[in-house]
């Protein structure tokens, strides 16, 4: 339904308005002739639409994104995903001079910082803390790390359990993570490197080692990434990060890892 031309207009009551219309003067809608009001009533929906905390102040965070091999400043895209249900998103471009962000809302959010050519970081931020309640203004750096050719990606949790080839829960974020840097970055390619610990023999390693990196390279064509783009390589046990007989330490060897073989 539309509102008559202006909201302020005080047409006759006895002046017909147009079908599909309402009368701004009639008697039954005098308080839409308030336009002070009316504004005041747009803003404080606007605060109150997604379930947010109105506040009297807005809060500004800015900073900058640095490229962790240079130190200087990189052109990348600041997101701050208001959290769970990323209900509010707030976009900042960052450059030479770096972002400025306006958020409305005290949430925990989401932080994503992206830029073409490094390894997309992310960061959370809770404004409700008690620590930053009364604080209005926030100061961030981020620094991004380059995508090289045969460099390892700095994934750390894809990790399994003993004999298990099965993708666990705990890896899904880093999955994520790998595919928005797959998608962010087009013309990279991966190859996907099994690794397992040294308790059982070779030959059984070698073969599990290919299922875990097949389970990768199935859960990432299942979010549209190109498997043109993985290829693959077993390992087995012979490339641990961690030696002695501690459980913890046979997990770490227990691992697929991402290396950058094309740009």
């Amino acid at each position: 339904m539309e509102i008559y031309p202006s909201i302020c207009d005080e047409r006759p009551s006895h002046q017909k308005s147009p079908k599909g219309m309402i009368r701004i003067s009639d008697p039954k809608h005098i308080i839409f002739q308030k336009c002070k009001f009316l504004s005041a009533l747009i803003f404080i929906s606007y605060l109150y639409f997604f379930g947010g905390t109105c506040v009297a102040q807005q809060i500004i965070i800015t900073g900058d994104v640095i490229s962790y091999q240079t130190k200087k400043s990189i052109p990348a895209t600041v997101f701050f995903e208001k959290q769970p249900d990323a209900s509010v998103t707030v976009i900042s471009e960052s450059g030479e001079k770096g972002f400025r962000a306006r958020i409305f809302y005290r949430a925990l959010y989401k932080i994503k910082v992206s830029s073409p050519g490094y390894i997309t970081e992310y960061e959370e931020i809770d404004l409700t803390s008690d620590s930053v309640k009364d604080q209005i203004e926030f100061v961030n750096r981020f620094t991004l790390i380059p995508i090289q050719i045969n460099e390892v990606l700095p994934f750390r949790d894809l990790l399994f359990e003993v004999t298990s080839f099965k993708i666990s829960p705990f890896s899904v974020p880093e999955l994520l993570r790998l595919v928005d840097i797959l998608v962010e970055n087009p013309r990279v390619k991966i190859r996907l490197e099994g690794h397992t610990d040294s308790q059982g023999k070779s030959r059984k390693s070698l073969k599990l080692a290919k299922k875990r990196i097949k389970a990768i390279k199935s859960f990432l064509v299942s979010r549209q990434i190109d498997s043109g783009r993985i290829s693959l390589k077993a390992f087995g046990g012979e490339k641990p990060v961690s030696g002695g007989m501690v459980p913890d330490l046979h997990k770490a060897n227990r691992r697929v890892e991402i290396r950058v073989v094309d740009l």
